[in-house]
């Protein structure tokens, strides 16, 4: 439990900070060291879920795309840098499956986000308000670290109103100071969250019902009259700043990876199958950067065979939660769908394949898929508000 703690808090902390990123695989050296003890112990059972099946099988094409790559030795490391990745991701699957708490691991991804958010603030208080990067190293990097942890302390929490302030607080904070327009995706999911649950309460409730029917006509009305003020602290913020120079054509940034995902799509468009190899289409472009769209920088380097295993990953989590809200409707089958559907919009601005914090992800929502189509909608933290309908 320690180890699994600490390694969930390396890669939230420590992965971009010199001379601290082995604590990373120092923890996960000690998980797997202790699972091969018990597993000796005869303590471990292995579970027959498919979904870790499936990294596996994603990471094996992508090391053998080594022997087609053009630069066999990036390729080489990247590969390397994936194995720990899945790795690490399927030592904290069975370690769930063997007694280790989702809440202790929530926790430890509440802590860490929280130290994050800390440092971000302060560093956009002294910064004069411009983009921060707390200990990631990047803003886009910090905004998704800080979304993903706040959806899952809703997974875990459901809507317990404390799990609930503590996940837009992050979402509040990291819109603020990273300057993000990734945060566009997630306002989007978060939005459609809210009115799912806000549908809900009023099915069950007359007087939710009511005050929504005399609260919201009102507040139209209100943000109309006042739309000035109300608008005013946001024209403020970066990130809206940046959203409005990319919609008038103004923005650099956003034409230089609207080029390298043209240019990206030509790449694959020369081997289309098996792809030019991992991490291949950094040495390619004459920027020597990635192609800032997951989509396109896994079709330019694993082909169509590499982005249908990649996302056949997504979709396992996809369906099965859309089973079990066919069969239940929970809200935890929601927030499983609201979390997969987000990865895939922040696919289009960012390269996850490579993100360790992903897998890590991935890993946990599918043990929160399972338990729920194991063990019913009961919640899985004490104090939880079962989202059950």
């Amino acid at each position: 439990m320690g180890s699994a703690g600490l390694y969930v808090l390396a890669v939230l902390l420590a992965q971009s900070q010199p001379g601290l990123s082995r604590v990373v695989h120092l923890s996960e050296g000690v998980m797997l060291l202790t699972l091969l003890w018990k597993a000796k112990q005869g303590s471990i059972t292995l579970n027959a879920d498919p979904l870790p099946w499936l990294f596996w099988i994603f990471f094996l094409f992508t090391f053998a795309s080594v022997l087609w790559s053009a630069h066999p030795m990036p390729a080489t490391v990247r590969s390397v840098s994936i194995l720990v990745d899945v790795l690490g991701a399927t030592l904290i699957w069975i370690a769930l499956f063997n007694g280790l708490s989702l809440v202790w691991l929530a926790g430890c991804a509440a802590a860490g986000a929280a130290v994050q958010a800390a440092i971000a603030l302060f560093q956009f208080w002294t910064g004069s308000g411009v983009r921060v990067e707390g200990l990631v190293g990047n803003a886009n990097e910090l905004a998704i670290q800080l979304s993903l942890t706040a959806f899952l302390m809703l997974m875990v929490w459901g809507r317990h109103w404390l799990a609930g302030a503590f996940a837009l607080t992050l979402l509040v904070i990291a819109t603020v100071t990273s300057g993000s327009r990734k945060m566009v995706f997630v306002w989007f999911t978060y939005l459609l969250l809210l009115s799912r649950w806000l549908t809900v309460g009023i099915k069950r409730s007359t007087i939710v019902a009511g005050a929504v029917l005399l609260l919201l006509p009102a507040s139209i009305l209100l943000l109309i009259e006042n739309r000035e003020a109300v608008l005013e602290p946001i024209e403020n913020l970066t990130v809206y700043k940046r959203i409005d120079e990319a919609l008038a054509g103004q923005d650099s940034s956003a034409e230089k990876r609207e080029n390298l995902l043209t240019d990206a799509l030509d790449a694959w468009s020369t081997s289309p199958v098996w792809g030019h190899g991992v991490d291949q289409y950094r040495w390619m472009n004459p920027l020597q950067v990635y192609s800032h769209n997951n989509f396109t920088e896994v079709l330019a380097n694993l082909g169509l065979i590499g982005l249908i295993l990649y996302y056949s990953i997504h979709a396992n989590l996809f369906w099965r939660a859309a089973s079990l809200v066919r069969r239940r409707g929970s809200g935890r089958s929601w927030l499983i769908l609201a979390f997969v559907l987000m990865l895939l919009m922040l696919d289009l601005a960012r390269v996850s394949y490579t993100d360790r914090l992903t897998w890590l992800f991935l890993a946990v929502v599918g043990f929160v898929c399972h338990r729920e189509e194991h063990g019913g909608s009961r919640p899985i933290a004490e104090g939880a508000e079962s989202d059950g309908e």
